[in-house]
């Protein structure tokens, strides 16, 4: 079977697994996806939400990736980095999880800088690493601000867990110990000793990267980023009339946001609304406006800026055909 046909089987795969999930929940908690649009009370309170996903959300990620790029020795335009990921955002839109736009990330500023192979890419993934990070650092502070509520002591056990095992999986990543154990191997095949030859040199960027240096320099963008993708949710709630503090949005959307990456579905659909039910359910939220928010929060925050990076891919496309 060619490598393409089997891309395509697991991206249907895929798919299926996503709309039999969706409609699993939507059967258990009783949404009917046709008048959940009803439900909107208040659509005043999504313009913001709407604005910072086409212009705040995506300038900081320009900005903090330029950061990333210049330790590396790589100078970007913020405009072209802008390009790259609305573009990315659309070509990765289909993958499996909510980062399949890294991976085209990785891919176009590679292309960009061949002088720099794994190098230039290993700075998607630093960057990553480190928004998990202040994410995990952001839930544990909004711990003490949260009211005992019932289920209080359930939220406390699963944010500490999170917390443990993100840094354990970024120990793991930059444990020099672990890159050693296969830096010097040798394998038979072109297409496995080029790949392997390819891991070495991005894992060992990984390793080196300065990581104490750009923290200093892009900890106020990485707070604000996330802090911002929080507000949004805090919005999408006011529009359908329900009030939650924001410090209990930032105690349990870290969590739904590291879990939703788990590569099960595509952009995590079915799996976020499943852990918006189970963890806004905690503060008494109704299944059935947990999995509205999750969806309308979706659209907002993925999908408008999807179609607009399928906007300018096919307005470059068109470019392009006109200059030939």
């Amino acid at each position: 079977m060619k490598m393409i046909d089997i891309f395509y089987l697991k991206l249907f795969s895929k798919i299926i697994v996503s709309a039999l999930i969706l409609l699993f929940i939507s059967q258990v908690v009783g949404v009917d996806f046709y008048s959940m649009i009803d439900g909107i009370s208040n659509w005043h309170y999504l313009v913001v939400p709407l604005l910072v996903s086409l212009s705040l959300l995506p300038w900081i990620s320009a900005n903090r990736w330029k950061l990333f790029l210049r330790l590396n020795g790589i100078e970007e335009s913020t405009k072209k980095l802008l390009y790259l990921i609305f573009l990315s955002n659309f070509q990765g839109f289909m993958l499996p999880g909510l980062q399949g736009g890294d991976l085209f990330r990785v891919y176009h500023i590679e292309k960009s800088h061949p002088g720099k192979i794994g190098v230039a890419g290993s700075t998607v993934v630093a960057e990553r690493m480190l928004g998990l990070l202040v994410l995990c650092l952001l839930s544990l502070f909004s711990l003490p601000f949260i009211p005992v509520v019932e289920k209080y002591f359930h939220i406390v056990v699963v944010v500490l867990a999170m917390n443990a095992l993100v840094v354990t999986s970024l120990w793991l990543i930059l444990s020099d110990k672990i890159y050693n154990s296969y830096s010097g191997r040798q394998v038979s095949g072109a297409l496995a000793s080029n790949f392997l030859r390819y891991l070495v040199l991005f894992h060992s960027a990984l390793i080196r990267f300065p990581y104490k240096d750009v923290l200093l320099s892009s900890f106020l963008l990485i707070i604000c980023f996330q802090l911002l993708i929080i507000m949004v949710i805090y919005f999408v709630f006011l529009a359908f009339g329900y009030y939650i503090p924001y410090m209990q949005h930032l105690a349990v959307f870290p969590v739904i946001a590291i879990l939703s990456m788990a590569p099960i579905t595509i952009g995590g659909l079915g799996v976020r609304e499943g852990l918006f039910v189970y963890f806004y359910g905690l503060f008494g939220v109704p299944p059935h406006l947990a999995v509205a928010v999750s969806l309308l929060n979706y659209t907002l925050v993925t999908l408008v800026p999807v179609l607009f990076g399928g906007v300018l891919s096919l307005y470059h496309y068109l470019s392009l055909k006109r200059a030939c």
